[in-house]
């Protein structure tokens, strides 16, 4: 796909354990629908290995489902917190959620990027 693009000499996509080590040196590193699948202690884990991996001027960018408190309620977030929460031990997250995960990893809160027409948000941070 990356190649279709044009774009192959400018990204990359590769596979590894995140909870083992991530693969140095990149500018932006960028999870979807990763940190959902883990608890609280395990996500910190997987965001300070990318950390390490950062360079100083790095980013990452976190794509998950954002939960907005007391917006939430009959929303389908609600359903895939649960079903997070009983098939992994995961969850749901709110920005503020987000922010003490990036803080607790050593990481600064940069921005929240809702995506137009998406459950998504795009939560961007950098190295503090």
């Amino acid at each position: 796909y990356l190649a279709a693009q044009g774009l192959s000499d400018r990204a990359q996509v590769f596979g590894g354990d995140f909870h083992q080590a991530v693969t140095p040196g990149y500018d932006a590193y960028f999870i979807k629908s990763t940190l959902h699948d883990w608890d609280d202690e395990k996500s910190v884990d997987i965001l300070s290995n990318i950390r390490e991996a950062m360079p100083g001027h790095g980013r990452v960018l976190i794509t998950e489902m954002v939960l907005e408190p007391g917006k939430s309620i009959g929303h389908p977030h609600r359903f895939i917190d649960l079903e997070m929460m009983v098939s992994f031990g995961g969850k749901e997250r709110t920005a503020d959620d987000f922010q003490r995960l990036l803080k607790a990893s050593g990481m600064r809160f940069e921005q929240l990027h809702p995506i137009d027409g998406s459950f998504f948000s795009i939560v961007e941070a950098s190295k503090s």
